[in-house]
């Protein structure tokens, strides 16, 4: 079992060969927890259902789960800069 690493739905560490680490927020999941699940591990880098919502409520909508290895840095980017635009809009309510 890796340690430290357990799965977001289901609380476990077991089956480690099948535990998904998220490229942008380091959160696990296993193959078979997520939905719809997984059959095998995907190619290059993964990210989790909560990562593709946020560049989706940007208005950047992923046309898959698995961004490319050389658009990691670009992918990190899009959703600091979607993270900026909603808390400056929030500041802008409030005074």
């Amino acid at each position: 079992m890796v340690e430290d690493v357990v799965c977001v739905v289901c609380g476990s560490g077991e089956c480690e060969d099948e535990l998904l680490i998220c490229e942008f927020c380091e959160v696990s999941y296993h193959m078979t927890c997520l939905d719809p699940p997984l059959s095998s591990v995907p190619p290059g880098d993964w990210s989790c259902p909560t990562c593709v919502a946020e560049v989706d409520t940007c208005g950047e909508a992923l046309t898959c789960m698995q961004p490319c290895t050389a658009l990691n840095v670009w992918w990190r980017l899009l959703m600091l800069t979607c993270y900026f635009k909603t808390i400056i809009s929030i500041l802008r309510k409030e005074f």
